[in-house]
């Protein structure tokens, strides 16, 4: 919980009363953004001896296999790369509209991505092909990419950047998540019909300058990670 002013800390709490698995984390922190919380989160799965961890948005659906199926995936990984690499594996996702009513049944092919295996951090150095509610990492992956520095945009992007320089990134070409798009999502799906109206243009192309500018500092956050 980040600060929120509903029922959601009573909500939460009730889950963990009941759940042991659950665990409630609260802070004075304030609203990070979603960068920040997951790297709050990061930390608090790091101090918890995490072995995998899964990312997840709180408006979007798993389908029911997701979690077993990433997890073999992430098994067959381990056994094919060396103790110690650094891993990431994520999934396609349906696109839905925010009442689940299906918009299309792939996001990569809706907005025309493409997983890179053979040398994914040249795409990744300019374009994030990675959703974070679609990912799972190992513990080593963790422990590489934590804490994420400030001049971080996305922490998914940062996430397959550290992948892809130090280890490996796996890919399931299937929905695991049901993506749900709607007037309040952080990031969602861009369409090129959204760049119609002239002010919606105009914020999307400020954002890509500073999408733009972003990546050079996220190229030199891993420059410094990478050294030590």
């Amino acid at each position: 919980d980040d600060g929120s002013q509903d029922k959601t800390k009573n909500i939460l709490r009730k889950f963990a009363k009941k759940d042991a698995r659950i665990r409630y984390v609260h802070d004075q922190l304030g609203c990070l953004g979603t960068t920040g919380n997951f790297g709050v989160l990061m930390r608090a799965a790091l101090a918890e001896g995490a072995d995998a961890i899964f990312f997840c948005d709180q408006d979007d659906i798993w389908l029911p296999f997701k979690i077993v199926t990433q997890l073999q995936s992430l098994h067959e990984m381990e056994r094919q790369y060396e103790p110690g690499t650094p891993l990431l594996c994520y999934s396609d996702l349906e696109v839905v509209d925010q009442n689940l009513h299906p918009i299309h049944p792939s996001f990569m092919r809706y907005e025309k991505l493409e997983h890179e295996a053979h040398n994914p951090l040249e795409v990744l150095s300019t374009q994030n092909f990675v959703t974070g509610c679609a990912v799972l990492i190992n513990r080593t992956l963790l422990e590489f990419a934590t804490p994420i520095p400030d001049q971080i945009l996305l922490h998914d992007w940062w996430l397959a950047v550290c992948a892809a320089a130090c280890g490996r990134i796996g890919y399931i070409d299937e929905p695991l998540v049901r993506y749900r798009q709607h007037s309040r999502n952080q990031i969602g799906v861009v369409r090129l019909d959204r760049l119609i109206n002239l002010s919606a243009a105009r914020k999307r192309l400020s954002n890509m300058r500073d999408c733009m500018l972003a990546t050079i500092g996220q190229a030199q956050a891993l420059h410094q990670r990478m050294r030590g």
